[in-house]
């Protein structure tokens, strides 16, 4: 759509892309080169969200935007499919009525509205909106210490987890007041630094 500045996927109309066309291309009569851009782009996205899937503990999907039931069911139903055995819960944040997704296992919903092209018009919004977003996620128990961004480099990532795999742990020797049932400490860990092979 020229006048919305927006790619529309074919099959799935409700899906569109912004910005994703460059200065010098031209859309109408040459669509080549953006879409095999496109394509590199969101093979490497799906790629790096495949692998935080595939080693993370716990997922928490989450969609901006507005969707109906059956779309969440069937989302759900594919996720499973797709990662089976992967604990997971997911999240929509969208201007609508929460009652719409009563009782179905595993998803919460979020009446709220995010406008991501206004956030690039206007950066008091755009501040504005990633103050409520965080308090969103707070509520849910995700913070800069639980959250986990996929990799960028998918190589760096495999090789710092083989390292991290290569390093054994010491254990502590027990201390004469374990020994004789006094209750030990409760242990905690404290991470340096935030890496590719650290899923919270």
């Amino acid at each position: 759509d020229h006048d919305a500045g927006r790619i529309y996927h074919k099959k799935w109309g409700g899906l569109s892309y912004a910005h994703e066309v460059d200065d010098g291309d031209d859309p109408v009569a040459n669509f080549g080169p953006i879409a095999a851009r496109m394509a590199k782009r969101y093979a490497g996205r799906a790629a790096r969200f495949d692998f935080a899937c595939e080693h993370a503990d716990r997922v928490m999907f989450i969609r901006t935007g507005v969707a109906s039931r059956g779309e969440v069911e069937n989302l759900l139903e594919r996720l499973r499919h797709r990662y089976p055995g992967l604990k997971f819960n997911f999240l929509l944040i969208s201007d609508q009525p929460s009652h719409e997704f009563q009782s179905i296992p595993g998803m919460s919903h979020v009446c709220e509205a995010f406008d991501p092209d206004r956030m690039y018009e206007d950066m008091g919004y755009w501040i504005n909106s990633a103050h409520r977003f965080r308090g969103i996620l707070q509520g849910f128990g995700i913070d800069e210490r639980s959250i986990y961004w996929c990799p960028n480099n998918l190589t760096e990532a495999e090789r710092e987890m083989k390292e991290a795999e290569s390093v054994e742990v010491p254990t502590p020797p027990v201390r004469k007041e374990e020994e004789a049932g006094a209750q030990a400490p409760l242990l905690s860990r404290e991470i340096a630094k935030f890496s590719h092979s650290n899923l919270f």
